[in-house]
C-alpha cells in the first residue's frame, strides 16, 4: 500500500508522461475496485469494470490537466470515489428511466396506480423488458433510456414512417403493461 507522499510522486511521474506508473496504478486497483463495486452496489462485473474504466480515465485526465497534482488521502481512495460516483450516477439514470416508463404505463390506464411503486417494481419492469425481446425492448430503451427521437428510432429500426414507430411503441407498452401486471399478480 502506497503512502500519500509516494502517491504524490506517482502523480508527478504520470504528469511527466511516465506510462509505466500509469499502467501500475491501473492494474493495482482494478480488480479490487471491481470486487468492491459488485459487493457494495450489487452490480454486474461489466458495470463495475465500466465504472472503473471511466473513473480511471477521469483520474488520468485530471492529472494531465493539472486539476489533480497531489492527493490528501491516496490514489486508491480518489479512484474509488470517482467510480462510486459513476455507479450512483448510473443508478439515478436507471431510476429516472423506470419512472418515465411508469408514467407512460399509468398514462394509458390510471386505474392501475399501484402497479409500479417500488424498487421491486423496477425489477419487474426490467424482467418485463427482457421478456418483450426485440423490437419492443429496443424501441422502449431507445425512447426512454437513451432519449432518442421517434424519427431516430424509425430510421434505426427501418420502419416505414414515424406513425408506424409510434404505433409499435404503443403496442409494446401494452405488452409490457400486461407482463408487469401478470408478474405483480403472481
Amino acid at each position: 500500500m502506497a503512502t500519500t507522499s509516494t502517491d504524490n510522486r506517482i502523480i508527478q511521474h504520470i504528469q511527466k508522461g511516465n506510462e509505466g506508473e500509469l499502467v501500475k496504478v491501473y492494474q493495482n486497483y482494478r480488480m479490487e475496485f471491481i470486487h468492491w463495486a459488485q459487493k457494495t452496489f450489487h452490480c454486474s462485473e461489466e458495470v463495475a469494470k465500466d465504472a472503473y474504466q471511466v473513473g480511471f480515465l477521469i483520474f488520468y485526465d485530471n492529472v494531465l490537466s493539472g486539476k489533480v497534482s497531489h492527493v490528501t488521502s491516496s490514489i486508491k481512495t480518489y479512484l474509488f470515489a470517482i467510480g462510486k460516483n459513476k455507479l450512483f450516477e448510473q443508478h439515478r439514470h436507471e431510476m429516472r428511466y423506470c419512472h418515465e416508463v411508469k408514467d407512460e404505463l399509468l398514462g394509458y390506464d390510471k386505474t392501475d396506480n399501484d402497479i409500479l411503486e417500488s424498487e421491486e417494481n423496477f425489477r419487474q419492469l426490467e424482467t418485463g423488458l427482457e421478456k418483450l425481446g426485440s423490437p419492443c425492448k429496443d424501441i422502449l430503451e431507445m425512447m426512454y433510456y437513451e432519449k432518442r427521437s421517434v424519427d431516430y428510432i424509425t430510421e434505426k429500426l427501418g420502419y416505414k414512417n414515424s406513425e408506424t414507430t409510434k404505433n409499435q411503441k404503443y403496442k409494446c407498452m401494452q405488452r409490457l403493461k400486461k407482463l408487469v401486471v401478470k408478474t405483480k399478480l403472481s
